[in-house]
């Protein structure tokens, strides 16, 4: 996402009240169309920004969150509605500069008493109606189709096994 200013003949970027003076915080447009038509009204250039805003990471929640202020008429109220007074500033930031969805971190469990292996509990819809259940199964450390999020140590109640992170990049 680009972000674009008005610069005058003698290189200075306009400010928020309209002004080309030094030492000033400086105007920013995210639509290259906004900024052509204050450069216009201004007697200014528009210049692109080089230093772009890295998005935010914010969790799979706050990416809702966000989704949900895109769509409603006031954004920022939107946002203070839904979060902690702490969390605002960083999902505002995340709103204007954009935002990435943090992957949640996985795990390998190593359950005690079951052997020398790494186990994990995994969903099998074929037990129990359809519904499914967790059965333990066997795997190697690395088998991609075997990690366990938090959350699902969590729900099979695996908090004080062993647990080794597995990272993509593995």
């Amino acid at each position: 996402m680009s972000l674009y200013a008005i610069e005058n003949d003698e290189g200075l970027l306009m400010d928020d009240l309209g002004q080309f003076e030094h030492n000033r915080d400086i105007c920013a447009f995210h639509s290259k169309r906004d900024a052509k038509d204050w450069a216009d009204n201004k007697r200014g250039h528009v210049v692109e920004l080089a230093e772009k805003p890295a998005p935010e990471v914010v969790s799979e929640a706050e990416a809702k969150i966000l989704e949900g202020a895109k769509k409603d008429k006031h954004p920022c109220m939107y946002i203070a509605w839904k979060v902690q007074v702490d969390d605002e500033d960083r999902l505002m930031r995340a709103y204007v500069n954009g935002w990435t969805v943090e992957k949640p971190k996985q795990w390998n469990i190593k359950v005690p008493h079951t052997g020398a292996g790494w186990w994990y509990a995994k969903p099998d819809p074929d037990i129990n109606h359809g519904k499914g259940c967790a059965r333990p199964a066997f795997t190697g450390i690395n088998n991609p189709k075997v990690r366990l999020t938090d959350a699902e140590i969590i729900k099979y109640g695996l908090q004080d096994c062993e647990k080794v992170e597995v990272r993509d990049d593995q």
